[in-house]
């Protein structure tokens, strides 16, 4: 009886898992689809560690254009940026947050990465892209976290500073990344297209 049990619980730890993967890899997917076929290509962009990205990218860019041939590369940046923050990850969360949030990580790096970027993207005005986008983004992002898992970037970096102060939350540094990155926008860039970003932000 005791092993039948001991069976069971295995099975559905095991049930469990692959359920957990299977978020990821869905909500990643839809995230990362979202991402450039409706936002990027009216010109808008993320907050927190995937705007810091999608800034680096802008800024390859406009050294090397032939890197465009690549595909986006703030795909590649993302999971640079997290790679030191994976490895903080995986001595102070345990090593099932560390597989999943790892997974997670690199599911939105490569889709982010493979996935094109049309020219023009499914919604004309911005305002809509803004509402569908930050809608679908928030949706796959929301899969991803029901899985126990983080999406790296800011989620980690808030956890990792929560443990040195209480007043440090998630909340709090993703909100101090994203007046930095937004901040950054409004120097240099179109100040109306980072407006829209900003909604979308607050939409996903």
């Amino acid at each position: 009886m005791v092993q039948y049990k001991q069976a069971m619980g295995l099975r559905r730890h095991s049930g469990q898992i692959v359920k957990d993967m299977s978020l990821i890899v869905v909500g990643s997917l839809l995230f990362s689809v979202s991402m450039n076929c409706i936002i990027l290509p009216s010109g808008m962009y993320s907050g927190g560690f995937l705007g810091i990205a999608q800034l680096l990218r802008m800024v390859l860019l406009s050294v090397f254009p032939s890197l465009q041939s690549v595909g986006d590369v703030a795909g590649i940046i993302y999971f640079l940026l997290n790679v030191p923050l994976l490895i903080l990850a995986w001595s102070r969360f345990g090593h099932l947050f560390f597989a999943k949030t790892a997974l997670c990580v690199a599911c939105y790096s490569i889709f982010l990465a493979l996935i094109p970027i049309p020219q023009s993207g499914l919604f004309d005005e911005h305002l809509t892209a803004c509402v569908i986008g930050g809608l679908a983004c928030g949706a796959g992002a929301g899969l991803t976290l029901t899985s126990g898992c983080s999406g790296g970037g800011e989620e980690i970096l808030g956890l990792l500073c929560l443990q040195k102060h209480p007043l440090l939350s998630v909340g709090r540094i993703s909100m101090a990344l994203n007046f930095a990155v937004y901040g950054v926008g409004f120097l240099f860039f179109d100040r109306q297209v980072v407006v829209y970003s900003i909604l979308f932000t607050c939409v996903t």
